[in-house]
Formats: structure tokens, sequence, C-alpha cells
């Protein structure tokens, strides 16, 4: 890739209120692929712009976006600005999504790394209704790659009510008996780690179904809300 002047980061990042956005934001895309550049394109201020987009849900820019994010938040500086600039709302009607649902899952895995990310990503209802839903009716990848996330945030997960009895418990013993030999492990251990035990899974996962609640934990009370839940740059502007 050749050279690329910071100041003229600073130009893309202001073109993304144009007419040549998207043409703009695929060469930041391009930049954000790079370790040195993609403090360059942070600082340019594209961050709000990007949730611009997801909450405009712009379908020409939003895989764009998607991938932006993707490249940038695997560093921690830069996941604590998504964090705190409150992008996990804005990001959840996507993780259903098949076409973006897989930079979602990535964006989210990313921001585990940060305690303020695994936080944040338990304190929004939302998300965990649709990850319960991905558990459910997603795709063994789908799956897979959410009970890695889940999994990333168990400590989280543990304190909150919202996972308890819920439908996430029953998909995890599902997945423990039918899903992939990988499926299979994650969901094992992501039931011990939420403290549920892994053995006569068949029985309780029919009791489950029959009864519609969960039994495994005294008190817990079943959770209804999660329902069945390289380009060359200088071709772009010609």
């Amino acid at each position: 890739m050749p050279a690329f002047h910071g100041d003229s980061i600073y130009v893309l990042a202001s073109l993304l209120d144009s007419k040549i956005s998207e043409k703009a934001l695929a060469i930041l895309e391009l930049l954000s692929h790079h370790q040195f550049y993609k403090s360059a394109v942070i600082a340019s201020g594209v961050l709000p712009s990007i949730l611009k987009i997801l909450d405009s849900q712009n379908t020409e820019s939003l895989e764009l976006a998607m991938k932006i994010l993707c490249n940038v938040s695997y560093d921690g500086d830069i996941a604590y600005h998504i964090v705190y600039l409150d992008f996990i709302p804005s990001l959840v009607p996507f993780l259903c999504d098949r076409n973006l649902s897989r930079y979602c899952r990535t964006v989210l895995k990313n921001l585990c790394r940060i305690e303020e990310g695994r936080i944040a990503i338990v304190e929004t209802d939302s998300c965990i209704t649709s990850m319960a839903q991905l558990l459910e009716t997603g795709s063994e990848l789908e799956q897979e790659t959410t009970m890695e996330v889940l999994s990333l945030c168990y400590e989280e997960l543990d304190c909150c009510q919202l996972i308890k009895g819920g439908s996430i418990i029953q998909s995890l013993f599902s997945i423990s008996v039918n899903g992939t030999s990988r499926g299979k492990a994650i969901a094992m251990e992501l039931l011990q780690l939420l403290g549920h035990t892994t053995e006569g899974v068949s029985f309780d996962l029919t009791m489950d179904i029959s009864s519609g609640s969960s039994n495994h934990n005294k008190g817990e009370k079943s959770s209804s809300i999660f329902g069945y839940l390289g380009r060359k740059i200088s071709g772009f502007f010609h």
C-alpha cells in the first residue's frame, strides 16, 4: 500500500457525510487493516460517523463500517472508545442479520478483551436476547462464536438475572447433546462455568422443554423475554 499522509485520513473522515461517503469509507476500511494506520483512522474521528451509519442502517455502507470495527476493535484502547460511545445497542440489530452477523460477533468478541466491554454486553438486555436467539436458531458456526462471547463474559453472566433459567441454558444443553464436537465442548464448558451440571443432560433438557422453565437453581425464574428466541486506492475516486 502506498504511503498515506495523516492529514489525508482526516480529509477522508470528513467526507463520510458527503455524496462520496462510500468511497471514502472503502479507503478507510483498507487503511484500518494496517496497524500503522489504525490509530490515525480512529484519531480522525471516524467512530461517531460509523455509529451514525449503524443507526441509519444505510445498507450501502453497513458492511464497510462493520469491517472497520472488526479491524480496529481488537486494540484495547480503541475497544474502550467503542464501548464508551455506546456502540453495543447499535450493533445488536445486526446480530441476527445473515450478511452482517459474523462481523457483529467478531466485534463483540474483541470487546470482551476489556472488562468494560464484557460488562456492557451483559448489561445490554437486547444483546443477551439476540444471542439467545442465535443459540436457538443460528447455524452451528453462529452458535459456536456466540458461545465464545458468552464464555468470555461468564463472570458477569453469572450475576445477570436474565441468564438464569432462561432459554440460553436450555439451548446450551441442546448444543451439548446435538452440536458439533467443538460446539458440544464449548457448551459443556460454559454450562459448567455457569454452575450447571452436564450430567443427565437429556433428562434435564426434556424437562425444560416440557415445562417451559428451568429448575437447575433454586429460586430461579424462567425468562420468557428470550422467547424462541486489496484494490488500489487510486481507483476509488475515478
